[in-house]
């Protein structure tokens, strides 16, 4: 009988074992109860071992559940000093601010509710018999910010990682029975000062949220088992991988382990390694790391962006009386600064990156669930990118695994425009959050780089130098830096380079022409250097974005723009400035990440942005908006064909040419793909706007990878082609996807004897007015000096947004031309400022067209910034009185002879002027011309 009541337990106890995994977890997703403490009133008046009443869901924040107050602008926001001082600066905003009972803020997205402060989170768990002596955790994931912990009536404990899950071990606290957990959750900023912008807890992007949004469970676990198992394999030629087991014994007698273990991967042909087996003693309530060099065979395959292979580790701990098993993913990768290079596995690489400033217009807060992590990843890499860095804030896990398999490096930060190294806490917090990233994250082959936070100040060089080197020593598996936008310490493995400008225009577009690069600066380097937050190049607002929140943040300023363009009276306009100024923007990003890649000494280009920026008083600098989806006029095969691993260049000197020159263009290849391209064939066409070849040619080269190559000299002379033309020259890689284009403008060398029986005057004076009076044509062309309104003329648009730098002379957004006028008859254009504006709308000043008639439509029409927008004006006609009146506010007087796209726009214009096709159908009356010349608006 004893024999059989000894084998009903053994067998017991091995079901017990068997089915741990089962039974070893608590889901604490559900309903909590809850209680908001703006008082600080919760820890003295031991609300832990009250009964909270109200209830709300968990995962999720309070502040999306109808906590909190609702907001104003006295409302506590978590930003930085200035905005309150910026609105009285903007004052026409405010009549907008509040409207219909609806508050709108004007920086950033107006939440629901907004709050700052502790909050109580509650709820009861029974604990199991069968946890017993198990090692029980509580672990949440994505708290905002500080957590706080009560079982019953005991402290357990304070946690402050904000990247990071908070774990808390409650094996002492957490008997079998019913139990009552109690959380205070705080989100303000106390002693660590992580920046009060920086987008971990701004309300300029994610917003300042209070909750739990990631995974909430209890698990259980035996005495003896792997907490934690670290790979280290960045040996990618023999492929031996340092494996480390974190092995706990909580019991009181020392315990021998053993750990079998084996590595797989699914990817591609799949691959098994060879199993392993470690043994090892752990001594009594001890925890012990136990390495093993594991030899995963010469075929393992690599991972990169293009062949990302992840490997899955199993670990299964066995002693005499306990299991346990573990296991953690992994890819063979090492990034490596070789001088002035990146290089992973070898390969010297480029990193064409877009930041990631934590927007996420439903929520707030970043998604905790692999699918969302998932699209996004792979819209990334559509767009031809491989890189992102997260702007100040660290993604959540299921970003890391997504990017693993999609083959996407990452930059995580923690911290923005703070200074530190000066001994506050700020400095510990920093090494911590480290530690923590580095152990949670740190096995993921994604975690290429590093960086502590952006645009920081040096309180210390000491710090900056011992907490590099303490990274570096610590976990070698990525590159580290402590500054994002020139970094501090000479120990950084690299640098991100801030943006240098050239007269408000970024080294990324330098003039009207694409023989440019910046290689002169890094091959001078001693370290890869990054571009920082390149681009941030402007389109008007997207409107169409109003009605896709469908959560607890709305963008209540785009209604204020709204109501100031019809103010304004460009609001029926609204759809061609739109796409005129998106347009633009996309050329930019074109002329940017193409410069970004001529340089063969370069190392990447962080965009800011794929995506449009939600606060700083809304900067829509993506061709993406916040959803990610696209804005309309830039499709992601258009956006990779400038930015893609692979990508065919041309360097000339001008897009504007006279018939009788020889059209010029060095053809260079910037190959970052996966290996060299042997004898690889370049096709090059130029094609007029019918299709009909101009020229065209082959080369044949060797495009070897990681570098940017030359492969031949485009020379066609253009005597062919008679009238004003629009032209393209293609680049096509047979045989592969990658391709580019660029438009150019041939103009004929020779202009017409210009017509008799129109006047060309600068300034309306009694001639123009006699001449008028006579039933004559006038072309008033106006020199900038005699516009008196503050609106420089330009080409490129505003940079960022106007809130953020109100003084910046220029003002507009791109132009929109009417295409379709006859006044362009022999000035090729579409309907936006393609680059043989470019000479024209640098020298040029818009007319505000106030105080001329409301039906008065411009041929050519300047986009105003959407904080203010205004009707403007550089091309427009009238009649005045009998006669027939064309203003042109646009230089084409001076220089002609070196100014070919002024010399034919001047041609234009008049043969239009002197064709019966010069009609003006509005009247003006010459004191109100004489108004909007000198027109002024503060």
């Amino acid at each position: 009988m004893k024999n059989i009541i000894l084998l009903a337990l053994l067998a017991l106890a091995l079901f017990s074992c068997s089915t741990r995994e089962k039974s070893s977890e608590i889901d604490m997703a559900g309903e909590w109860r809850f209680a908001l403490d703006s008082a600080d009133a919760g820890i003295t008046e031991k609300w832990f071992s009250k009964h909270l009443e109200d209830t709300l869901h968990l995962p999720g924040s309070c502040l999306e559940q109808g906590f909190g107050e609702i907001p104003s602008m006295e409302s506590k926001w978590t930003v930085g000093k200035g905005y309150a001082e910026k609105i009285e600066k903007i004052p026409h905003f405010k009549p907008y601010m509040e409207k219909d009972g609806e508050f709108r803020h004007p920086f950033w997205w107006t939440p629901d509710r907004v709050y700052q402060g502790a909050g109580w989170y509650q709820r009861d768990v029974t604990i199991p018999e069968n946890w017993k002596d198990q090692k029980i955790v509580l672990n949440l994931e994505r708290v905002h910010w500080e957590s706080k912990l009560w079982i019953d009536d005991q402290y357990v404990g304070m946690e402050n990682g904000m990247g990071v899950q908070h774990e808390y071990d409650l094996s002492k606290y957490l008997t079998p029975g019913k139990h009552k957990i109690s959380l205070c959750v705080d989100n303000r900023i106390k002693d660590v000062n992580i920046g009060p912008d920086g987008h971990a807890i701004s309300d300029q992007t994610q917003s300042n949220w209070h909750g739990i949004v990631g995974k909430i469970n209890l698990t259980a676990a035996p005495p003896v088992g792997i907490d934690h198992i670290r790979v280290d394999a960045r040996d990618y030629i023999d492929k031996v991988a340092l494996v480390q087991f974190t092995v706990r014994n909580k019991t009181d007698k020392p315990a021998k382990v053993k750990i079998d273990y084996s590595a797989a991967t699914t990817f591609g042909e799949k691959y098994k390694a060879p199993d392993q087996s470690i043994t090892e003693t752990i001594a009594a309530g001890t925890i012990k790391v136990v390495e093993a060099k594991y030899s995963l065979g010469e075929n393992a395959p690599l991972w990169n962006e293009f062949d990302p292979a992840i490997f899955t580790i199993n670990a299964k701990l066995k002693t005499e009386n306990f299991t346990d098993n573990q296991s953690t993913t992994f890819g063979i990768r090492t990034i490596e600064a070789k001088g002035n290079h990146l290089l992973v596995n070898g390969r010297k690489i480029f990193l064409r990156g877009t930041l990631d400033c934590c927007i996420f217009p439903n929520t707030g807060y970043p998604p905790t669930d692999k699918e969302s992590w998932d699209r996004i990843f792979k819209i990334v890499k559509e767009h031809g990118l491989n890189h992102v860095r997260y702007h100040s804030w660290t993604p959540p896990k299921a970003a890391y695994e997504a990017a693993d398999e999609a083959g996407v490096y990452l930059q995580p930060e923690f911290v923005m425009w703070i200074r530190f190294g000066e001994g506050q806490p700020i400095d510990q917090w920093i090494i911590d959050e480290a530690d923590r990233t580095f152990k949670y994250y740190g096995n993921h082959p994604c975690f290429a780089l590093f960086s502590i936070g952006n645009e920081n100040s040096n309180g210390g060089m000491e710090y900056m130098d011992s907490t590099i080197q303490r990274f570096q020593r610590i976990d070698p598996r990525r590159l580290y830096l402590d500054n994002t936008r020139d970094n501090f310490s000479e120990y950084c493995d690299f640098n991100i380079k801030g943006q240098k400008f050239l007269y408000r225009k970024t080294y990324g577009v330098c003039s009207n022409n694409t023989d440019y690069d910046r290689n002169d600066f890094f091959s001078q380097q001693n370290r890869p250097e990054i571009t920082h937050e390149d681009g941030q190049w402007s389109s008007w607002p997207n409107m169409g974005t109003l009605n896709k929140y469908k959560g607890s943040l709305h963008p209540y300023y785009l209604k204020i723009y709204r109501d100031l363009m019809k103010e304004a009276g460009v609001w029926e306009r609204y759809d061609d400035y739109y796409m005129a100024s998106g347009k633009l923007q996309t050329l930019l990003y074109k002329a940017t990440v193409e410069t970004a890649l001529k340089a063969p000494d370069h190392s990447g280009v962080q965009l800011l942005d794929l995506r449009d920026f939600p606060g700083q008083g809304f900067a829509p600098v993506g061709i993406l908006d916040p959803f990610w989806d696209s804005k309309g006029y830039c499709t992601p095969e258009e956006y990779r064909s400038f930015c893609d691993e692979t990508v065919p260049l041309a360097r000339f000197k001008s897009y504007v040419w006279n018939s009788d020159q020889t059209f010029q263009s060095t053809v260079v290849v910037a190959n970052y793909g996966p290996a060299d391209l042997k004898s690889q064939k370049v096709n090059w066409q130029l094609t007029d706007a019918t299709g009909k070849v101009i020229g065209d040619g082959q080369f044949t080269h060797d495009l070897p990878t990681g570098t940017v190559t030359e492969v031949g000299l485009i020379q066609l002379p253009l005597a062919p082609v008679e009238n004003a033309s629009q032209v393209k020259l293609e680049l096509v890689l047979p045989g592969t996807r990658f391709k580019n284009h660029w438009p150019l403008w041939i103009y004929p060398s020779q202009n017409k004897p210009e017509p008799t029986n129109v006047l060309v005057t600068n300034k309306l004076d009694n001639a123009a007015k006699e001449a008028l009076k006579r039933g004559g044509s006038v072309l008033l062309a106006l020199p900038a000096s005699s516009i008196s309104c503050n609106t420089n003329g330009a080409f490129a648009p505003i940079f960022w947004t106007k809130v953020m730098f109100m003084t910046a002379p220029v003002h507009t957004v791109g132009t929109y031309c009417q295409a379709d006028h006859p006044v362009f008859d022999e000035f090729p254009t579409e309907n936006f400022a393609d680059w043989q504006w470019y000479d024209l709308l640098e020298n040029s000043k818009p007319m505000i067209m106030k105080e001329l008639p409301g039906e008065l439509r411009p041929m050519i029409e300047p986009i105003d910034d959407w904080n203010k927008p205004r009707k403007l004006g550089s091309l427009f006609e009238a009649k005045v009185g009998n006669g027939k009146l064309l203003v042109c506010s646009i230089d084409i007087s001076e220089n002609l002879e070196e100014r070919p796209a002024a010399r034919q726009f001047r041609q234009s214009l008049l043969s239009y002027m002197s064709s019966e096709k010069f009609d003006p159908a509005v009247s003006v009356e010459l004191n109100n011309l004489e108004q909007a010349i000198k027109y002024v608006e503060n």
